[in-house]
């Protein structure tokens, strides 16, 4: 053994500490206010308004016909995806995780039914969507009601 270097023989315990202590497991940032939170989801919401917004200019089209064409309701529903995975990204203030969960949920259950919409069989959209159309609004509407009730703005505005 060459002098100076000192050896260490670590038990698994100390070596299991020592690898948790850097895996980062633990923020120590405080939560964020119910505000804080609300202007953090209204700035992703806006995102997706405003890509939602150059997609429509791309394809020359309103915004309105990403909720009645199929292959820009499954572009919508892309870009709506991307917004959720930011949104869920997002620390929550203490004590909400379960109320902003059921808004995120209400969020992924209209997406999906916007989706089930897109993939109604050619020729009989109007007729195969009819009930779905029903229940994506009663999806939307819970969505803004939980989003309205934690502050938000932007993320209210359901397309």
């Amino acid at each position: 053994m060459r002098a100076g270097l000192r050896t260490c023989m670590c038990t698994p315990g100390v070596v299991a500490l020592l690898a948790l202590a850097g895996c980062g497991g633990t923020d120590t940032r405080p939560a964020p206010t119910r505000a804080q939170f609300a202007a953090q989801a209204d700035a992703v919401c806006r995102f997706e308004a405003e890509k939602l917004s150059r997609a429509a200019a791309f394809e020359h089209a309103p915004v309105a016909a990403f909720s009645t064409v199929p292959r820009l309701i499954r572009q919508a529903v892309a870009i709506r995806e991307l917004a959720d995975a930011r949104l869920e990204a997002l620390r929550v203030p203490a004590g909400e995780a379960a109320a902003i969960g059921r808004w995120l949920t209400a969020r992924t259950v209209a997406a999906t039914l916007q989706r089930d919409n897109a993939e109604a069989p050619a020729g009989q959209f109007p007729k195969a969507t009819r009930d779905l159309d029903e229940a994506l609004a009663s999806a939307r509407a819970l969505e803004r009601r939980l989003g309205e009730g934690h502050g938000f703005t932007i993320c209210t505005r359901n397309e």
